[in-house]
């Protein structure tokens, strides 16, 4: 990360609590922190009179696919019940959410993530054609009892779940950088240890390699008559 600009920012909260109702800081956005491309912003987004709280919206802007993105969560302020560093805690805890949140619209865009949601899909209408075929050599034709013995033969049988093998391996590695970033600005040494393990031991038996195989590896087994007759031995009788 050298030579790489980070930008933190020290905001007067309290300024901003104690002055809420100035019309001059109802559109006005504070920045939080700036890293490469992410910049991660806060405003005050609304206030409640009856609960006595303020409404923060905090954003992070980012580039993906040389675009320009945001996406932003909500935190609630009691005017009365809290105080400035519980309110810090709840925006770190937000920053620390919207990258995952970012992290992981960049894994769903990945190749193996499209494969791995074309296997489950696929799977989908495969057990669903089974079990409409079971029912129309059945004489089923009442769609309450149809809809209930799919919904229920599909979800008893359905056993790839690669979408989040997909995730939980790139997680904390495909932006790495900005985790690490952050934890440090935190001095967040037990989340910093936990993200280095997790980036040395992306290679391991859980790999993403290994996973491409395996989704691979069962598209192609879900087309075969092997698998037909394995799932068909598994409709149950009515």
């Amino acid at each position: 990360m050298n030579n790489i600009q980070i930008k933190t920012y020290d905001i007067d909260y309290s300024f901003i609590i104690k002055n809420y109702l100035d019309k001059s800081l109802w559109h006005k956005e504070w920045t939080l922190l700036v890293y490469k491309n992410f910049v991660f912003t806060i405003t005050l987004n609304r206030i409640d009179v009856y609960d006595e709280s303020l409404c923060f919206s905090i954003k992070c802007k980012y580039v993906k696919d040389n675009q320009n993105c945001s996406t932003s969560m909500s935190i609630w302020h009691n005017l009365g019940n809290s105080n400035i560093n519980v309110l810090k805690k709840q925006i770190n805890g937000t920053i620390e959410d919207l990258i995952k949140s970012v992290e992981e619209s960049f894994i769903k865009s990945t190749d193996e993530y499209y494969r791995a949601e074309q296997l489950e899909n696929l799977e989908r209408e495969k057990l669903e054609d089974y079990a409409k075929d079971f029912l129309d050599g059945e004489g089923v034709s009442n769609s309450e009892i149809r809809d209930a013995y799919i919904d229920y033969y599909v979800s008893k049988n359905s056993s790839f779940d690669y979408k989040n093998r997909v995730i939980n391996a790139n997680r904390y590695i495909m932006l790495f950088d900005l985790y690490l970033t952050f934890y440090q600005i935190k001095n967040d040494e037990v989340n910093i240890k936990k993200i280095e393990t997790k980036y040395k031991a992306r290679f391991n038996e859980e790999s993403l390699e290994k996973i491409k195989k395996e989704i691979e590896e069962n598209l192609e087994y879900i087309e075969t008559k092997e698998y037909e007759e394995e799932m068909q031995e598994k409709l149950e009788s009515i």
